[in-house]
């Protein structure tokens, strides 16, 4: 199915089961469910319900609206995309993984994150015992933005500068866990930066790689140096810092 200029489908639903090509200033409406590839290229508005199951690619500016959804739960590599979001756009070329795929490619983007967190390892440390939180969930976060740039079709230096951004604002991140217990604030802080590995791809996607100041080489050596500028309280020792001050 393609559509060329503007399309309305306020009535009933539209349900394409092969492929949907959508172009030039179009809009739809009503309910849309796409089984298979879909493209949206330049100045396309879809309202109300969009579902998507395949390889959906957006191309110049596109809006998407109110409960658009795809198979992996984000569309393109903008942002993601939830129930009752209002707009998203896409100011470039922008992939999301077929549904046949899926499984292998979110293998191969563990396989990426782990690379990230392999480089962390063998040329700094891993360690909040050595280095600080900014060693365990620092790395952590990284390689979930690594994770995340590879699923959204993310060159190399999309990866790497995504895995450089997230590492880079949490320099000097403190291990003083309450009580010895890896629970405060160790829980809440895993869920903080797993979004700062989404925040990190985004950023990455949408700055050109030729901008790049820091690389990820420089960041894990800074974070090493700064681990070990870190005094014993905060690494791990549960002695100051919150595990300090905190009182039942």
């Amino acid at each position: 199915v393609k559509v060329t200029g503007n399309y309305e489908s306020s009535l009933h639903s539209l349900e394409v089961r092969d492929k949907l090509v959508v172009k030039s200033g179009s809009e739809l409406y009503g309910t849309t469910y796409v089984k298979g590839a879909s493209e949206f290229t330049e100045n396309i508005k879809a309202c109300k319900d969009l579902s998507v199951e395949g390889t959906t690619t957006l191309k110049g500016k596109c809006i998407i609206c109110d409960g658009a959804y795809d198979t992996l739960g984000f569309f393109g590599g903008y942002g993601s995309i939830k129930k009752n979001v209002s707009t998203i756009y896409s100011t470039s070329s922008a992939t999301v993984s077929s549904n046949a795929s899926k499984i292998n490619e979110i293998i191969n983007a563990l396989k990426v994150a782990g690379i990230i967190g392999l480089i962390v390892k063998h040329n700094a440390s891993i360690s909040g015992a050595e280095c600080g939180c900014q060693a365990e969930i620092g790395t952590a976060s990284s390689m979930g933005a690594a994770f995340v740039t590879f699923l959204r079709g993310g060159s190399i230096y999309q990866i790497e500068r995504a895995a450089e951004i997230s590492m880079e604002h949490l320099l000097g991140l403190t291990c003083d866990p309450i009580e010895g217990y890896v629970q405060i604030p160790c829980i809440e802080r895993n869920a903080v930066y797993a979004l700062r590995s989404i925040e990190a791809s985004s950023l990455a996607l949408f700055i050109d790689p030729s901008m790049n100041k820091i690389s990820f080489d420089t960041v894990v050596e800074t974070m090493y140096q700064t681990g070990k500028d870190l005094l014993n309280g905060y690494r791990e020792t549960a002695q100051s810092g919150l595990a300090k001050n905190y009182e039942k």
